[in-house]
């Protein structure tokens, strides 16, 4: 913008005087770059949002609750059964908010639990000794059912030992790493023996204590087996 001067008989500009502003536009919806399953059994649900704007804040609610302000990466806990819903907004400096981003889930009842074997075929290594390393307590594991299993737990445990020699103070127990994150598969009437297949068997090790452990020496321990599996 410049002014215009006819005071002194001429025409006179004055100089050219300048403003920029920013039209601020309705931010992008937000993406949601992780989520959990659908359907799904577990009761804590997490998420990670972003945005192709990146001064925006972001606001999240879940099921009928309020708006409320959440980071990029947010949590619900102690879920029901049943469907959920989840809503996430971008809102830019001027507190203008974006379209609503939408991820829609049912959480389901936990498979009902299966029943299945654990016969225990042997130590392998022989004897244990002070400070030797630990061997491995080779387990055969059975499915009785028409139908695959999928095993999520497997543990040991030494429920007594002889007079002077307690398993909790002399004795190392390394469980095997079959769990609910990595289940183990077994068709249906079939079995598989540990260690196999990527997952490991337990094992078992006699302690080097600073202490005299006469007590353990030709000891006979009796080992207790327990799991958890889904069909």
């Amino acid at each position: 913008m410049r002014a215009l001067d006819w005071s002194h008989g001429r025409r006179e500009l004055s100089r050219t005087v300048s403003y920029k502003w920013l039209v601020d536009l309705q931010p992008p919806a937000p993406y949601i770059a992780h989520h959990l399953r659908d359907p799904t059994s577990a009761t804590k649900a997490t998420f990670t949002v972003t945005d192709g704007e990146p001064r925006v804040t972001f606001q999240c609610r879940i099921d009928r609750r309020s708006w409320r302000k959440c980071s990029s990466h947010i949590s619900y806990d102690t879920l029901t059964t049943g469907e959920h819903h989840f809503q996430v907004r971008a809102i830019d400096p001027p507190a203008i908010p974006s379209p609503v981003t939408h991820f829609n889930w049912l959480v389901v009842a936990p498979p009902a639990g299966q029943r299945f074997a654990i016969n225990f075929d042997e130590v392998v290594g022989g004897p244990l000794y002070p400070g030797a390393t630990p061997q491995t307590i080779r387990l055969t594991l059975v499915n009785p059912h028409d139908t695959p299993i999928f095993i999520t737990s497997l543990s040991v445990s030494v429920p007594g030992g002889p007079p002077g020699c307690d398993p909790a103070t002399n004795l190392s127990l390394l469980q095997s790493n079959v769990s609910s994150v990595a289940p183990l598969a077994i068709g249906a009437h079939d079995s598989l023996t540990l260690p196999a297949q990527g997952y490991s068997a337990p094992t078992i090790g006699l302690l080097n204590l600073p202490v005299n452990q006469d007590a353990c020496r030709n000891a006979q321990f009796s080992l207790s087996f327990t799991g958890t599996a889904h069909s």
